[in-house]
């Protein structure tokens, strides 16, 4: 089936609808995200399916951007590299990309982090607190963490809570007092995003996070 069909059979079975996510039930969602991975050992399917629609949003980059969940063709790729495995290609492209453009790049992370986790251990959380070494200069270690602790809680199947609302702060305070075009401005970020994980509210609110009933 087509996706415009398997989006009908989606609404007139009764199933939520929600602007960034194709199936908008965060439930029906990972029971499915579940099942692609477990279709082949090691998660094959899943792999391929990502790899699939990495290279599909690379030949797009520099394109229009058709009208979804993502500002960019390239924050649409990285999403989709993120969750196959290229963790470090994204971090290289985030480092990067944020000199100068600290807004623009704070929305371009929460879209790129939204992505689902694939089966198998889960070190985000080591990551994102520097237990996991990390390489390069002190901006692409911070930019390292930083992405996996915005991914734990955009993700919103682990807990995160007081402790990821802290390292959020720390991080993005580490960021705003670096050398960069830009790099005050990070503060306000670290303000808003630690009060929202504080009280695991999800840092970029959908249709489908508003149905998990967190508190705040």
């Amino acid at each position: 089936m087509t996706a415009r069909r398997v989006a009908e059979l989606l609404t007139d079975t009764g199933w939520p609808s929600c602007e960034r996510h194709f199936i908008g039930d965060f439930g029906l969602r990972q029971l499915l995200l579940y099942r692609l991975y477990g279709l082949r050992p090691g998660g094959a399917a899943w792999y391929a399916d990502h790899h699939l629609l990495r290279d599909h949003y690379a030949d797009r980059e520099g394109g229009p951007v058709a009208a979804g969940p993502f500002r960019s063709a390239t924050a649409h790729r990285m999403n989709h590299h993120l969750v196959s495995g290229g963790a470090q290609d994204v971090v290289s492209h985030l480092a990067d990309t944020l000199p100068g453009r600290p807004e623009e790049w704070c929305a371009e992370l929460l879209e790129i982090a939204q992505a689902p986790y694939p089966g198998g251990a889960d070190a985000r959380r080591e990551r994102a607190q520097g237990l996991v070494a990390a390489d390069g200069p002190a901006l692409r270690r911070t930019v390292d963490q930083l992405l996996h602790a915005v991914w734990l809680c955009q993700e919103r199947t682990r807990p995160t809570g007081p402790e990821m609302a802290r390292t959020l702060s720390r991080l993005l305070g580490l960021l705003s007092i670096m050398e960069f075009d830009g790099a005050g401005r990070l503060s306000d970020t670290a303000t808003v995003w630690s009060d929202k994980a504080v009280h695991e509210q999800p840092l970029l609110p959908c249709t489908c996070t508003g149905q998990l009933g967190r508190r705040g």
